[in-house]
């Protein structure tokens, strides 16, 4: 997978919701926030996972959510710094 994917809007968006949570976050609720397919998401949190970025845990009890590793946070951090960037 090349880096440069990080840097695409979607991944962007994705880690600076992300960053902000402290619980996992269903794939739905990630969906409408950050105004993503939610197939989107899903593929998303596949590639994430594969990454060691994300980790999957049950909300509910049926329900998976997702939540950063740490290893993921410190990339959300740096992508968040990109993305400030970015706006300006």
């Amino acid at each position: 997978m090349k880096s440069d994917f990080l840097l695409s809007p979607a991944p962007l968006k994705y880690f600076k919701y992300l960053l902000n949570k402290k619980l996992s976050i269903n794939s739905m609720e990630i969906s409408s926030k950050i105004d993503i397919t939610p197939h989107h998401i899903i593929r998303l949190n596949k590639k994430f996972k594969k990454m060691g970025l994300i980790e999957y845990e049950k909300i509910d009890g049926r329900t998976k959510g997702v939540i950063l590793t740490n290893k993921g946070r410190k990339v959300a951090l740096s992508l968040n710094k990109i993305y400030n960037l970015l706006e300006k």
